[in-house]
């Protein structure tokens, strides 16, 4: 083979489908090694977060809800107070 066809062959159709095969390979390792594991990370930290906000919010609920009932209790006992 001589260099006009190699040049031909490098910078052709089939040149640019090696090139493209090449990137696709690369793209595929990086998001495999970096961006998938990156990711499961960054979701799993959220989801933590999200389990933190709903027991907080389970532990607000519960003292909100014993106030209410606290509350409901006085007006009850003021209302049949009243009522002798």
């Amino acid at each position: 083979m001589d260099v006009d066809k190699l040049v031909d062959l490098a910078t052709g159709p089939g040149g640019a489908l090696v090139i493209v095969l090449i990137f696709l390979v690369g793209l595929y390792r990086l998001s495999r090694d970096f961006i998938i594991p990156m990711m499961k990370a960054s979701v799993d930290r959220h989801l933590d977060q999200v389990d933190k906000m709903m027991n907080m919010h389970s532990d607000e609920h519960r003292a909100i809800m014993d106030v209410l009932t606290s509350m409901n209790g006085r007006v009850e006992k003021c209302r049949y107070q009243e009522g002798k």
